[in-house]
């Protein structure tokens, strides 16, 4: 039991409120984080002997480092080893990510603080190996603020600690330098989008594929090519309204073979009130005014004899995984789940899928410069 969740059960209700702001900037907040840490690391590794290659347990091995040091070098750095090449850099904006091609750019400037070199030394690492590698240069901070000339056609990528950005902000506002398609917040990223969820398993005689959290349609469509003609239907599902109307349009031309489903994918139908983002992030955990549709899979797909399941649900896949029980218990599908999204997917989705079939196997791929897209494929 964590520290949090011991004051919880022991501490009358009435004194939780005086003690909630001392947990909060004392050590007991620390220690019981890297206690949930510790606890982690010590149940996902309970599920070794059922990855299948040694490439898993290493990408495994990465997470768990991460996970005690919050080193996103680690993954730069496996990247590099396995000769990754990326086209171009993904860049925070706006609850997602977007891609930026360094062809739209004359080039890239990284604005760093001197007493904060860590987010400049990743940002550094993952350059080197992308198509931004001879395109971009560094000011410092100060620099910047004295007037260092950054032209119009330079993508300006401010890599600052959280409380050097108002500094950053106000000087771009008063000399009129904040234009939106010039400026990107928060860490570089990047992704290698061609392989996920088509490197692992080959397509069989007339697939059924579950795509679960679908966002613009893109892998739904990418699920027809990967299959070469032996798809015969697929399911793909988004919550996100603002989503759902651009995958509505980009996946007309293929109704024969997808139905979209407007809803997000859980263990039972329910009603939630969230804010759509209309990003890739967007997740059934926010609270809003716009009413949204979830249902369990089992209850859209009845009786057909699904072959593949792909999930990635921002933190809603172990809750999806109770809802497609008796898809997967019945069909014993192939898997694609994402488990970053929270701390304990890494034990807890595992564990779950065994509990249903118990002769699943698995496999870990990791597809980011980040500790994001990490997927568990499984199979029988």
């Amino acid at each position: 039991m964590s520290v949090k969740s011991f004051i919880k059960k022991h501490c009358p209700s009435f004194l939780l409120p005086l003690i909630r702001v001392p947990y909060r900037y004392s050590g007991l907040r620390r220690l019981s984080y890297h206690h949930r840490i510790s606890q982690t690391i010590k149940k996902a590794d309970k599920f070794l002997p059922y990855y299948q290659d040694e490439l898993s347990k290493i990408l495994l091995a990465d997470h768990e480092r991460f996970l005690r040091t919050q080193d996103e070098n680690i993954f730069i750095d496996r990247a590099k080893s396995e000769g990754w090449r990326f086209n171009g850099i993904y860049a925070g904006v706006g609850g997602g990510y977007e891609f930026i091609d360094p062809e739209k750019f004359s080039g890239l400037v990284l604005i760093y603080d001197d007493d904060d070199s860590d987010n400049l030394k990743r940002s550094k690492n993952l350059l080197s190996i992308s198509d931004w590698a001879e395109k971009y240069r560094c000011l410092t901070l100060a620099d910047f603020l004295n007037n260092v000339e950054v032209k119009r056609s330079e993508l300006i990528v401010p890599v600052l600690s959280e409380k050097k950005i108002p500094e950053f902000f106000d000087f771009m506002r008063r000399n009129n330098m904040f234009y939106s398609h010039h400026v990107r917040f928060g860490n570089l990223s990047s992704i290698r989008e061609d392989e996920q969820y088509f490197d692992v398993f080959e397509p069989v005689d007339d697939e059924i594929i579950i795509d679960a959290g679908c966002y613009d349609g893109a892998t739904a469509i990418n699920f027809l090519k990967w299959g070469q003609g032996k798809v015969k239907k697929i399911y793909s599902f988004e919550f996100d309204p603002v989503n759902a109307e651009i995958c509505e349009r980009n996946l007309q031309p293929y109704q024969d073979k997808i139905t979209l489903v407007k809803k997000g994918t859980w263990d039972k139908d329910e009603t939630l009130h969230v804010n759509p983002s209309g990003s890739s992030g967007s997740s059934v955990r926010s609270e809003g005014n716009v009413e949204v549709q979830l249902t369990a899979i089992d209850n859209v797909v009845k009786d057909e004899k699904v072959t593949f399941i792909k999930m990635d649900v921002e933190g809603a896949e172990l809750k999806s995984l109770m809802g497609a029980r008796n898809t997967i218990t019945k069909n014993h599908p192939r898997l694609a789940i994402c488990m970053y999204h929270k701390l304990e997917d890494l034990y807890e989705i595992p564990e779950y899928i065994l509990s249903l079939v118990p002769e699943y196997k698995f496999y870990l791929r990791h597809y980011d410069s980040n500790y994001c897209e990490l997927v568990l494929y499984a199979y029988c």
